[in-house]
């Protein structure tokens, strides 16, 4: 147990460190209608980091970019995607990618040369390597931007946002207190093993 920033470290790519494609938001935005044409980018701090050309036909979606192939020289990629679409209950249709391994996914993730699924690049999430501290912490931030939308404000600070229930903004509120005491019990008990080991 240490403090915070503690934790298993790894160096191994995480999901959220790649570029993905989410088939849900592609539909929201009209990239599954069949003819669309238009380009994907990512951006980091307002930078953008890269980007790749879609085209949609009947049943895929045509993926075009630049990857660094062997010997680290760039090469054209052109990567067809299936789009499944599957019938939701109450009317319209819900869209997946079939990636290679045959799984039916929502997202792909750019982990190396093609967009393939997480378990194809065995990708896990940052959170696998939080510390408890870590985690408490997170947790507490998660209810705090709910409740205020702005981390950085107190607990007694946040007024209930217009709009929401008293019975949320009080159970979101113990949640955040609940998740502040875990962390203070973990800076203690972290601050009294390194008194006993000075």
């Amino acid at each position: 147990m240490g403090g915070y920033g503690s934790g298993r470290h790894s160096d191994q790519l995480k999901i959220e460190e790649c570029p993905s494609l989410d088939a849900n938001q592609l539909r929201r935005d009209g990239c599954l209608n069949n003819g669309w044409n238009g380009t994907c980018r990512w951006s980091h701090n307002d930078v953008e980091v890269g980007s790749i050309g879609l085209s949609m036909s009947a049943d895929h979606l045509h993926l075009t970019y630049r990857s660094r192939g062997p010997g680290r020289k760039w090469e054209d990629v052109n990567q067809p995607v299936l789009i499944e679409r599957v019938p939701c209950r109450f009317g319209g249709w819900r869209p997946y990618f079939r990636c290679r391994c045959n799984r039916r996914v929502v997202k792909l993730y750019s982990g190396g040369r093609l967009f393939l699924c997480r378990h194809c690049y065995s990708l896990p999430y940052s959170s696998k390597n939080e510390s408890l501290w870590d985690r408490s912490l997170r947790q507490r931030d998660k209810h705090r931007v709910r409740l205020s939308g702005d981390a950085s404000l107190e607990l007694f600070e946040t007024l209930k946002p217009k709009g929401m229930w008293w019975r949320t903004y009080h159970r979101l509120h113990e949640c955040a207190q609940a998740a502040e005491r875990r962390a203070d019990d973990r800076f203690i008990m972290a601050a009294r093993r390194l008194l006993k080991m000075g």
